[in-house]
């Protein structure tokens, strides 16, 4: 049996490691610069983007849009471009400069966004349209302007990647080739004749200084890549302390409406030593999405960010917001086909999965923290792991070559047969934190009969009194066995069991019913069918049914529920089981900011982690940035001090080497905004932006935010935080 790599199996022990330093110091947040205004008092400005000097975090740069000034006789905003506000005493005091959409015979300018160099040189991009063109496509004019490390103006260019096509929201990052600044700017290209066919592409600029020596008064046309087809938007790139690059974005499933509700979030990998961008990986597929009190648009794009700290180099970080439930797909190098039949408190998920190299079908477990083992019974065709306890014991069924199936139980590298004796075939299922492994087993007769395994090897066989075939599939530690049993009918019936009463589990309109798993609470989790034959899942929590379905899906398949309402299971829609983990079952009501880690270079990652406190109201357009000293930020705005869940405040946190433990949450800014105030309004709903800013220098991180205490006009304001020891 194949071996995780190296990098796996160190991170086995490095992991807990970093947790252990990280715990051995109490660190906190602090306000070294209180929230500042960046932009003109005079005038409405949103969208901010903001970038830091690498090694000298004193050099600031911020970019954003200009509203310009409101001209009430017509009713709208005039002189609109991009406005820079850079510092060189780490926010303390602020220039500005203005890049004029006039200037290039354009009325608006949109979607800023900031990246410097190792040489502290600054690039903005966005575009200029031309609204009287009546949202059409002509108009849009894509801009790269670059500002020197001691400069105080920009230069501009305009350029096009000559494909006809939509630009939006052209977000960028910086590396190096061959010694040389390499720019990457990804984007959002939209058909011209179908607004649901949106493609995300990415132009790779070398030595983009040359670009700007003669300053060209025409676009320049730079040749474009494209890294996903389909119906996608928010494009956001990082780029890695080797060269590597990472753009992740949305993506709108099926049916395309103007109201999309179902929403992915996928990305791409770079390889720059064999040139070549990877396929799209979904990420995390998302809840049903809503609509925010007071904000006109609400995007759910995420943010990544890369480690160049030397302890966890290369380690990658992704957030968004979200409202629960989350879903992320449980996933394996290597892995041809997966599923996942289990998931204990510990957030450990075990399966099964065939290599595309040997084609063989093993079993898995696959813990939180990314790390994962394979292992197969000897000399076995197949094994398969269905369920694991919280002291990491695994159970499952592997298949001989001749076909014949027993039970075993996995204690980290060691074997114990579990097999009912006289049995033609032997399936354990789950196993308590007590040893007892619960399953079925088939006879002469060709019956499925119930047993349970005692810890000393003893075996009982327990069988429904109405059943022709028992399988019992789940147990608990208090005991409660859940499962499921077939009538002399052929009806298929779940139940419960305990102390020797059998307890009915029934859904409403369910042709036949299937408990899997219960949890210490006693929650049930399973599936049922219904009379077309769909399968969907459903949890039972207090005596009520929840019905659990997978955005898109028809066929759910619930495997497994822990003690913190995760869950694991699986879809069928395509032939293929494409498992999934599900976090947040029951907490709906509002919008949460999410992180995913991974230390394997994309290979797999952390299960999902809520950034935020579990509080009132909703939070979003979140940002974060990784600093030089190990220090992880997040920034985002949040509503927790408004009980009618309008006004915002920005709040902040971050980690420290590379753990998912947040430091205390902290507030950022010290009066609030009230979204309705935006200028730019549509039914009581104002248009504060689509993201905030936010940028990490050597021990530090600037946000910048759209603010609107003293509205109109909206202004952007900016803050310098810190993580230093209590």
């Amino acid at each position: 049996m194949d071996r995780p790599s190296l990098q796996h199996r160190l991170a086995i022990v490095v992991l807990p490691l970093f947790v252990f330093l990280t715990a051995c110091t109490q660190w906190r947040i602090d306000i070294e610069q209180p929230d500042t205004r960046l932009s003109y008092s005079s005038q409405e400005e949103t969208e901010p983007a903001i970038a830091v000097a690498p090694g000298n975090q004193d050099r600031v740069v911020a970019a954003m849009i200009s509203l310009g000034q409101y001209s009430r006789p017509e009713g709208r905003f005039i002189n609109r471009g991009c406005r820079i506000s850079y510092s060189n005493d780490g926010g303390t005091s602020w220039q500005r400069l203005l890049i004029n959409a006039d200037d290039f015979d354009r009325a608006e300018f949109s979607d800023p966004a900031v990246a410097m160099d190792a040489r502290g040189v600054s690039y903005v991009s966005g575009f200029f349209h031309d609204r009287s063109d009546a949202g059409g496509f002509s108009g849009i004019l894509p801009m790269l302007a670059r500002i020197g490390a001691n400069a105080n103006q920009a230069d501009v260019i305009t350029f096009d990647d000559g494909t006809g096509r939509r630009f939006d929201k052209p977000h960028m990052a910086t590396g190096e080739h061959n010694g040389d600044t390499r720019l990457y700017i990804v984007y959002t290209s939209t058909s011209a004749t179908d607004d649901y066919e949106r493609q995300i592409r990415v132009v790779i600029i070398d030595n983009p200084d040359a670009l700007f020596d003669d300053t060209p008064a025409e676009p320049i046309e730079l040749t474009s890549t494209v890294l996903a087809h389909g119906n996608h938007w928010g494009a956001q790139a990082a780029v890695g302390p080797d060269g590597e690059v990472y753009v992740g974005w949305s993506s709108f499933l099926p049916p395309l409406t103007p109201a999309v509700s179902n929403f992915q979030i996928s990305y791409v990998k770079f390889d720059p030593e064999r040139n070549r961008w990877s396929q799209p990986q979904q990420l995390a597929e998302l809840g049903p999405g809503q609509a925010l009190n007071g904000v006109l648009r609400y995007t759910r794009y995420p943010v990544f960010s890369v480690s160049h700290e030397p302890i966890t180099r290369g380690w990658v970080f992704a957030t968004f917001a979200d409202q629960a439930p989350l879903y992320t797909p449980v996933t394996l190098p290597r892995a041809e086909a997966i599923n996942a039949l289990r998931i204990n408190n510990q957030g450990n998920v075990v399966g099964w999965f065939k290599d595309r190299r040997t084609e063989q079908i093993a079993a898995f477990r696959r813990r939180r923290t990314e790390t994962y083992d394979v292992f197969g019974y000897p000399e076995a065709e197949s094994t398969v792991a269905s369920g694991i306890n919280e002291q990491g014991v695994v159970v499952g069924t592997f298949t001989e070559t001749s076909g014949v199936r027993r039970g075993y139980i996995w204690r980290d590298g060691s074997y114990t047969l579990v097999y009912y004796p006289g049995s033609l075939d032997t399936h354990a299922q789950d196993i308590d934190d007590d040893g007892r492994v619960i399953g079925w087993f088939v006879r002469q007769d060709q019956k499925a009969h119930g047993f349970i395994r005692e810890a000393d090897g003893r075996f009982v066989q327990l069988d429904h009194p109405e059943a022709e075939h028992t399988f019992l599939k789940g147990i608990n530690n208090a005991g409660v066995i859940v499962g499921r049993y077939i009538n002399d009918a052929g009806m298929t019936q779940g139940f419960s069991y305990q102390n020797e009463i059998w307890s009915p589990i029934d859904i409403d309109g369910a042709d036949a019913v299937q408990p899997v798993d219960i949890n210490g609470h006693g929650d049930i989790a399973g599936s049922y069918s219904d009379a077309d034959g769909n399968s969907h899942g459903f949890v039972i929590a207090g005596g009520a049914v929840t019905p659990v379905r997978y955005p898109g899906s028809s066929s759910v398949y619930l495997t497994g529920i822990n003690d913190a309402r995760e869950l694991s299971g699986y879809t069928l829609d395509d032939g293929d089981a494409q498992p999934f983990v599900m976090t947040g079952f029951g907490d709906e009501q509002h919008s949460d900011i999410w992180m995913l880690r991974s230390s394997t270079g994309g290979d797999t990652w952390h299960l999902p982690v809520r950034v935020n406190n579990e509080t009132p109201g909703d939070q979003f357009f979140p940002w974060l940035c990784t600093a030089n000293d190990g220090s992880v930020y997040v920034a985002w705005l949040d509503r927790r001090d408004d009980p009618n869940n309008l006004l915002y405040h920005l709040y902040a946190t971050a980690t420290r080497l590379g753990s998912l433990t947040f430091l205390d949450e902290v507030r950022v800014t010290r009066q609030s905004s009230n979204p309705r105030k935006a200028r730019i309004n549509d039914d009581n709903r104002g248009f504060i932006g689509d993201y905030i800013g936010l940028a990490c220098g050597t021990d530090g991180a600037y946000p910048a935010w759209p603010d609107l205490r003293d509205a109109p006009p909206q202004d952007i304001f900016a803050a310098r935080l810190r993580v230093v020891e209590r």
